[in-house]
């Protein structure tokens, strides 16, 4: 399922960046979730699309990424840009 929340997606490529190798940065990323107390991912439906050889359809998508604590530790889009 693809993630649209600008936040992970920006935090994630600054880990890419800082380790310089994406399995590393994937693992980074994963281990700071499941370190989370609670994690929460609000899921929406994106407008609908024809994906590759699959019917026009409303697919789902993450559009929020929500953990407690924080895995940003505060940090907001601006602190990425």
């Amino acid at each position: 399922m693809p993630v649209n929340e600008l936040t992970f997606r920006a935090s994630m490529q600054r880990s890419i960046d800082v380790l310089g190798d994406e399995i590393e940065a994937e693992e980074a990323v994963l281990e700071a979730l499941l370190d989370a107390e609670r994690t929460y991912l609000r899921i929406g439906l994106a407008r609908p699309r024809q994906l590759e050889q699959y019917p026009e359809a409303c697919w789902t998508q993450v559009t929020g990424v929500y953990t407690f604590p924080d895995y940003l530790e505060g940090k907001t889009l601006a602190d990425f840009l």
